[in-house]
């Protein structure tokens, strides 16, 4: 079962939102069955909850699950994510996340989410580039509201992040880019110049500071510039 559970997170982990919506049953289904079958797989935290304060043009609902292989000590985390109608109430899209790298406690309160539009939990104090389980933001500068979440606890340089992109029809899309070379939630983010700067701890004296460029043209992110910032000791 703990096969089939990794070999799950490596074929869904960086699906793109339609596929996504097309194994949510799978998963389920999978882990389920697990479950029946081999009893040390055991349901250790779960949340189901809506969050109506970080939007003003959706609500989102989450569902979280974390398995517990009591034997092998391995967690494997399923997160669904719901973009939902704000006066109808119906789902416009989801997605979904599975992840073996959640810390405890990871998505078991709605208020450990935060939004940019909205200015919900903006005044929390960071600490380890943590933005939030989940964050509402204009990322991509294009006037709708995007989504970040967390898919991996990481280290000291903070949580990474996955980066999801609201279209004209309201559908949700991972950008790859994003998510694979920015990874961590920005620290700046500049809308004039289009640009996003994360700080991640370099060494026990310096960050390293790096910036990313959404090119008004082609409308693509480029790294720009790279630094250390702070002193050096050997």
């Amino acid at each position: 079962m703990k096969q089939t559970i990794l070999i799950l997170i490596m074929l869904f982990g960086g699906c793109s939102t339609q596929q996504e919506q097309n194994n949510k049953r799978v998963i389920d289904d999978t882990l389920n069955s697990g479950i029946e079958q081999n009893t040390k797989f055991i349901l250790t935290e779960t949340n189901n909850c809506e969050q109506t304060r970080l939007s003003y043009q959706f609500d989102i609902l989450i569902d979280f699950k974390r398995y517990t292989d009591t034997k092998e000590k391995l967690d494997s985390c399923l997160l669904k994510i719901f973009i939902k109608d704000k006066v109808k109430k119906s789902t416009i899209d989801s997605f979904s996340i599975v992840s073996t790298f959640y810390v405890s406690g990871m998505f078991m309160s709605c208020d450990s989410m935060t939004s940019f539009t909205t200015n919900f939990n903006t005044d929390r104090k960071i600490v380890d580039n943590y933005f939030g389980d989940l964050v509402v933001v204009d990322i991509n500068f294009d006037g709708k509201d995007d989504i970040a979440v967390i898919n991996d606890s990481g280290g000291t340089g903070g949580p990474f992040y996955s980066y999801y992109t609201q279209t004209k029809d309201k559908k949700f899309i991972k950008d790859q880019y994003l998510t694979d070379s920015v990874t961590y939630f920005p620290d700046k983010i500049d809308k004039t110049k289009k640009r996003l700067t994360t700080l991640v701890v370099a060494n026990a004296y310096s960050v390293g500071e790096h910036t990313y460029h959404l090119d008004r043209n082609s409308y693509k992110w480029r790294a720009i510039r790279h630094k250390i910032i702070g002193e050096q000791k050997e």
